[in-house]
Protein backbone atom coordinates (compact mmCIF):
# COMPACT_ATOMS: atom_id res chain seq x y z
CA UNK A 1 0.00 0.00 0.00
CA UNK A 2 2.88 2.33 0.02
CA UNK A 3 5.01 3.14 -2.18
CA UNK A 4 5.54 2.62 -1.38
CA UNK A 5 7.07 3.60 -2.41
CA UNK A 6 8.34 3.00 -3.37
CA UNK A 7 10.41 3.01 -2.44
CA UNK A 8 13.76 2.50 -3.70
CA UNK A 9 17.20 2.20 -2.14
CA UNK A 10 20.39 2.82 -4.03
CA UNK A 11 23.37 2.50 -1.74
CA UNK A 12 27.06 2.65 -2.61
CA UNK A 13 27.24 -1.12 -2.29
CA UNK A 14 24.25 -1.59 -4.57
CA UNK A 15 25.09 1.09 -7.08
CA UNK A 16 28.88 1.08 -7.32
CA UNK A 17 28.59 1.20 -11.11
CA UNK A 18 27.00 4.65 -11.05
CA UNK A 19 29.63 7.38 -11.24
CA UNK A 20 27.92 10.52 -9.89
CA UNK A 21 24.68 12.01 -8.59
CA UNK A 22 21.87 11.09 -10.91
CA UNK A 23 18.09 11.13 -11.13
CA UNK A 24 16.41 7.77 -11.82
CA UNK A 25 12.84 7.30 -13.01
CA UNK A 26 10.45 4.38 -12.77
CA UNK A 27 9.74 2.36 -15.88
CA UNK A 28 5.98 2.19 -15.30
CA UNK A 29 5.53 -0.72 -17.67
CA UNK A 30 7.74 -2.80 -15.37
CA UNK A 31 6.77 -1.43 -11.95
CA UNK A 32 4.08 -2.76 -9.62
CA UNK A 33 2.94 -1.23 -6.33
CA UNK A 34 1.06 -4.03 -4.63
CA UNK A 35 -0.49 -5.06 -1.34
CA UNK A 36 -1.96 -8.13 0.34
CA UNK A 37 -4.60 -8.15 3.10
CA UNK A 38 -6.23 -10.99 5.03
CA UNK A 39 -9.96 -11.54 4.44
CA UNK A 40 -11.68 -13.10 7.46
CA UNK A 41 -8.92 -15.67 7.74
CA UNK A 42 -10.27 -17.44 4.65
CA UNK A 43 -8.08 -15.92 1.98
CA UNK A 44 -5.88 -13.00 1.04
CA UNK A 45 -6.93 -10.17 -1.23
CA UNK A 46 -4.15 -8.97 -3.50
CA UNK A 47 -4.26 -5.59 -5.19
CA UNK A 48 -2.30 -2.83 -6.89
CA UNK A 49 -2.25 0.89 -7.36
CA UNK A 50 -2.16 1.53 -11.11
CA UNK A 51 -1.27 5.24 -11.16
CA UNK A 52 1.83 6.67 -9.49
CA UNK A 53 4.68 9.12 -9.99
CA UNK A 54 8.09 9.16 -8.43
CA UNK A 55 11.82 8.93 -8.73
CA UNK A 56 15.15 8.55 -7.01
CA UNK A 57 18.06 10.95 -6.65
CA UNK A 58 21.29 9.14 -5.81
CA UNK A 59 24.98 9.96 -5.43
CA UNK A 60 27.13 6.84 -4.85
CA UNK A 61 29.77 9.01 -3.15
CA UNK A 62 27.17 10.13 -0.60
CA UNK A 63 24.72 7.24 -0.14
CA UNK A 64 23.24 8.95 2.91
CA UNK A 65 21.96 11.64 0.57
CA UNK A 66 19.64 9.20 -1.22
CA UNK A 67 16.25 10.73 -1.93
CA UNK A 68 13.16 8.73 -2.86
CA UNK A 69 9.86 10.42 -3.61
CA UNK A 70 6.75 8.50 -4.52
CA UNK A 71 3.15 9.64 -5.01
CA UNK A 72 0.25 7.25 -5.54
CA UNK A 73 -3.17 8.11 -6.92
CA UNK A 74 -5.39 6.35 -4.35
CA UNK A 75 -8.31 6.25 -6.80
CA UNK A 76 -6.25 3.89 -8.97
CA UNK A 77 -6.64 1.00 -6.49
CA UNK A 78 -7.35 -2.30 -8.26
CA UNK A 79 -8.15 -5.41 -6.21
CA UNK A 80 -9.60 -7.30 -9.15
CA UNK A 81 -13.25 -6.69 -8.25
CA UNK A 82 -14.89 -3.38 -9.24
CA UNK A 83 -17.52 -3.28 -6.46
CA UNK A 84 -14.86 -3.78 -3.77
CA UNK A 85 -12.65 -1.14 -5.36
CA UNK A 86 -15.50 1.38 -5.25
CA UNK A 87 -15.96 0.66 -1.54
CA UNK A 88 -12.20 1.00 -0.94
CA UNK A 89 -12.35 4.48 -2.53
CA UNK A 90 -15.02 5.64 -0.06
CA UNK A 91 -14.53 7.24 3.38
CA UNK A 92 -14.46 3.81 5.09
CA UNK A 93 -11.04 3.22 3.59
CA UNK A 94 -9.02 5.52 1.30
CA UNK A 95 -11.48 8.43 1.18
CA UNK A 96 -10.17 9.43 -2.24
CA UNK A 97 -12.36 12.52 -2.49
CA UNK A 98 -10.62 14.12 0.47
CA UNK A 99 -7.24 12.37 0.15
CA UNK A 100 -6.52 11.69 -3.53
CA UNK A 101 -2.80 11.04 -2.97
CA UNK A 102 -0.66 8.82 -0.78
CA UNK A 103 3.03 9.73 -0.60
CA UNK A 104 6.35 8.33 0.56
CA UNK A 105 9.40 10.55 1.08
CA UNK A 106 12.67 9.00 2.21
CA UNK A 107 14.58 10.27 5.24
CA UNK A 108 17.46 7.76 5.65
CA UNK A 109 19.18 4.78 4.07
CA UNK A 110 21.09 1.95 5.74
CA UNK A 111 23.32 -0.31 3.66
CA UNK A 112 23.15 -3.93 4.78
CA UNK A 113 25.39 -5.49 2.12
CA UNK A 114 24.70 -8.36 -0.27
CA UNK A 115 22.61 -6.06 -2.49
CA UNK A 116 20.31 -5.24 0.42
CA UNK A 117 19.49 -2.02 2.20
CA UNK A 118 16.78 -0.35 4.22
CA UNK A 119 15.13 2.91 3.25
CA UNK A 120 13.22 4.74 5.95
CA UNK A 121 10.79 7.50 5.09
CA UNK A 122 7.48 9.12 5.87
CA UNK A 123 4.31 7.58 4.49
CA UNK A 124 1.43 10.01 4.32
CA UNK A 125 -2.02 8.41 4.05
CA UNK A 126 -5.40 9.90 4.99
CA UNK A 127 -3.60 13.08 6.04
CA UNK A 128 -1.44 11.23 8.59
CA UNK A 129 2.35 10.91 8.24
CA UNK A 130 4.23 8.08 9.94
CA UNK A 131 7.68 6.52 9.45
CA UNK A 132 7.95 3.32 7.43
CA UNK A 133 11.04 1.23 6.61
CA UNK A 134 11.33 -0.58 3.29
CA UNK A 135 13.54 -3.66 2.97
CA UNK A 136 15.10 -3.29 -0.46
CA UNK A 137 16.92 -5.79 -2.66
CA UNK A 138 18.75 -4.80 -5.79
CA UNK A 139 17.89 -7.63 -8.18
CA UNK A 140 20.08 -6.48 -11.04
CA UNK A 141 21.94 -3.41 -12.29
CA UNK A 142 22.99 -3.70 -15.92
CA UNK A 143 22.34 -2.58 -19.48
CA UNK A 144 18.90 -3.80 -20.53
CA UNK A 145 19.49 -5.86 -23.72
CA UNK A 146 16.15 -4.76 -25.17
CA UNK A 147 16.38 -1.00 -24.56
CA UNK A 148 20.19 -0.66 -24.36
CA UNK A 149 19.67 1.55 -21.28
CA UNK A 150 21.23 1.24 -17.85
CA UNK A 151 18.50 -0.39 -15.75
CA UNK A 152 18.11 -1.15 -12.08
CA UNK A 153 15.65 -3.78 -10.91
CA UNK A 154 14.56 -3.68 -7.27
CA UNK A 155 12.14 -5.33 -4.89
CA UNK A 156 11.00 -3.40 -1.81
CA UNK A 157 8.82 -4.87 0.93
CA UNK A 158 7.34 -3.77 4.22
CA UNK A 159 4.33 -4.33 6.44
CA UNK A 160 2.12 -1.64 7.94
CA UNK A 161 -0.89 -1.53 10.22
CA UNK A 162 -3.60 0.42 8.41
CA UNK A 163 -5.15 1.41 11.74
CA UNK A 164 -2.02 3.48 12.45
CA UNK A 165 -3.26 5.83 9.73
CA UNK A 166 -6.85 5.79 11.00
CA UNK A 167 -8.17 3.18 8.55
CA UNK A 168 -10.05 0.97 11.01
CA UNK A 169 -13.13 -0.25 9.11
CA UNK A 170 -13.71 -4.00 9.68
CA UNK A 171 -10.56 -4.48 11.78
CA UNK A 172 -9.79 -7.23 12.74
CA UNK A 173 -12.09 -9.22 10.40
CA UNK A 174 -10.38 -7.61 7.43
CA UNK A 175 -6.69 -7.62 8.31
CA UNK A 176 -5.08 -4.66 10.00
CA UNK A 177 -1.63 -5.72 8.85
CA UNK A 178 -0.99 -4.99 5.19
CA UNK A 179 1.92 -6.58 3.34
CA UNK A 180 3.36 -4.21 0.75
CA UNK A 181 5.56 -5.18 -2.18
CA UNK A 182 7.02 -2.95 -4.86
CA UNK A 183 8.72 -4.51 -7.88
CA UNK A 184 10.34 -1.88 -10.05
CA UNK A 185 12.70 -1.11 -12.87
CA UNK A 186 14.38 2.27 -12.99
CA UNK A 187 16.47 4.03 -15.62
CA UNK A 188 18.45 7.27 -15.53
CA UNK A 189 16.09 10.18 -16.09
CA UNK A 190 17.56 11.20 -19.43
CA UNK A 191 17.34 7.59 -20.64
CA UNK A 192 13.75 7.16 -19.47
CA UNK A 193 12.41 9.63 -22.04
Amino acid sequence: MKQLGLAIAMSSVLWSGVASAQAWEFDKSHTRVGFTVDHLGFSSVIGDFRQFEGGVQYDPKQPESLQVNFEIDTKSIDSGWAARDEHLRKADFFNVEQFPKMTFTSTAVKVLGDNKSQVTGNLTLLGVSKPVTLDVTLNKLAINPITNKQTAGITATTSIKRSDWGMTTYVPAVGDEIAVRIDAELTPAEAAK
